[in-house]
């Protein structure tokens, strides 16, 4: 009896320590699942910004029936991809390890990129990898703006994105950004007034044209904005996309389709000189903006023009007092300098505007010409490159259309056919009239660019028509329909060499 006793305590003692075990490990077993679950919930949680390394959501996971991509898919960097790029082309799976989620939500199936804002972020992103090397493109982009304010593409991402130029569609304006080493810089900005802000909706074509330091926003293929950019840290790198909004959790875009084609600078050219263009003008604007009169052309030469050239003129040019500067000669209006060495440009009594020309600078060919003036009154000032004679110039235009808004164009006459080269908006711009303003006009080779305060157009990657000529000297105008209203004070001029 104690014999079989003892055995009967052995094995009860067995079976509990068993059990213990067992329990354990389940405990144990247990504790590794919520380790897991807890994973997989930072890998899909909504409110989480998510590194360049981690998974996506797939369609399934972001609507809550499925899992996300694990971490350990995106621990190898996908191979480069090359152009022309296309997100329906490369299928699903493959695109997946492609555009991993860069903050807020985002799910890819069917070929469709959807960004939706988490509930307590603003917006959502994704970039895409292995495009690193890419320099000069085209993106087009097909989204359906679902909810939220701001849709904007980005190009030449590098750095972690701490280096790049993105184009801003907003409901109010379109701007270019650039980003260099994580600030942000606004380099031009088109208002609502111009007609030029992105439509928001279903089905509509979103576009980014990057070439050289020159980048333009488009919409249906229509250019709204163009700039200069640095050419700096961003002078290659990929694409991506962001949604945004001023309210936490109401932004979302759904891209049905992305398309990325090389831009080659010959492809763009017209063999220069080229002939003379179209009496059709070509404005880089959507379709559905009001055309704009034509700007006045340049009054005929005085006697004051056809002075014989005696020295021509060199580059650098510099000139801070004009008192002795003989070289400016008025072609219509009225010029005086005054007692602070400042050109005084007035329309007089029965004159719209006026016109001034230097002389002696008719060989100068690329360069950039930079002024400070005050724009007294008067509803337009141009600035003059490349002229030749009054039928034959390129002038960088402003004109105040609207009182604050102005419209800066970039055009040219050739044998007194007028063409725009392209267009911008400054709504609500507010020109200081009283006090200097900066403006300038640069032209190398066919292309042109105009600034206004650090606000630049340019035809670089606009339309089709280039400049003409292939050099000139520069000069001011001035017009306003009223006679005897135009005025314009020219503080400083300094012309240099552009290439």
């Amino acid at each position: 009896m104690k014999e079989t006793g003892k055995k009967d305590i052995f094995i009860f003692l067995a079976a509990i320590v068993m059990i213990g075990a067992t329990f354990a490990g389940g405990v144990f077993y247990l504790k590794i699942q919520a380790r897991s679950s807890d994973l997989l919930a930072s890998l899909t949680a909504v409110a989480q910004p998510q590194s360049l390394t981690t998974g996506i959501v797939t369609g399934a996971a972001a609507a809550g029936t499925g899992s996300a991509v694990s971490s350990s898919d995106q621990e190898i960097p996908p191979a480069p991809l090359t152009m022309p790029y296309s997100l329906a082309g490369q299928g699903d799976v493959m695109a997946r390890k492609y555009w991993p989620k860069g903050w807020g939500q985002l799910s890819l199936a069917g070929g469709v990129l959807t960004l939706t804002a988490a509930t307590d972020t603003n917006g959502a992103s994704t970039f895409l990898s292995g495009a690193s090397s890419w320099t000069n493109y085209a993106v087009s982009a097909d989204a359906d703006r679902l909810s939220g304010g701001w849709f904007d593409i980005a190009a030449r991402v590098a750095g972690n994105t701490q280096d790049l130029v993105y184009c801003d569609f907003g409901p109010q304006a379109t701007a270019i950004i650039e980003r260099v080493n994580g600030v942000d810089t606004q380099v031009a900005w088109v208002g609502s007034s111009g007609g030029a802000t992105a439509p928001t909706g279903m089905g509509v074509n979103y576009g980014m044209d990057v070439y050289g330091n020159s980048v333009a926003c488009l919409v249906s293929g229509k250019e709204i904005v163009g700039a200069s950019v640095s050419d700096g840290e961003e002078s290659a790198g990929g694409i991506g996309f962001i949604a945004w909004n001023q309210l936490p959790g109401t932004s979302q875009v759904r891209i049905n389709e992305i398309s990325v084609t090389p831009l080659a600078r010959n492809s763009m050219e017209i063999p220069f000189p080229p002939p003379p263009p179209a009496p059709a003008v070509a404005v880089a604007i959507p379709a559905t903006t009001t055309a704009v009169p034509a700007a006045a052309p340049v009054a005929a030469p005085s006697e004051a023009t056809g002075t014989p050239v005696s020295t021509a003129l060199a580059l650098p040019y510099l000139e801070t007092n004009f008192a002795g500067d003989a070289n400016w000669k008025v072609d219509w209006g009225k010029m005086t300098v005054d007692t602070s060495g400042s050109i005084e440009m007035a329309a007089g009594k029965n004159n719209t505007g006026g016109t001034i020309l230097l002389l002696n600078s008719q060989s100068w060919t690329n360069y950039t010409f930079d002024t400070a003036v005050d724009w007294a009154q008067g509803e337009t000032f141009g600035l003059l490159a490349r002229y030749r004679d009054s039928q034959n110039y390129t002038e960088c235009y402003f004109d105040e259309t609207d009182p604050g808004d102005v419209k800066m164009e970039l055009f040219q006459y050739v044998d007194g056919e007028q063409t725009v080269l392209e267009t911008g908006y400054l709504a609500d711009y507010q020109p200081p009239h009283g006090s200097f303003i900066d403006a300038s006009i640069q032209v190398v080779g066919g292309y042109g660019t105009c600034i206004l305060d650090n606000y630049q157009i340019s035809n670089k990657l606009a339309g089709t028509y280039e400049i003409y000529a292939p050099s000139g000297g520069i000069g001011f105008t001035m017009y306003d329909p009223t006679p005897d209203t135009s005025a314009l004070t020219i503080k400083s001029v300094s012309v240099n060499p552009a290439d």
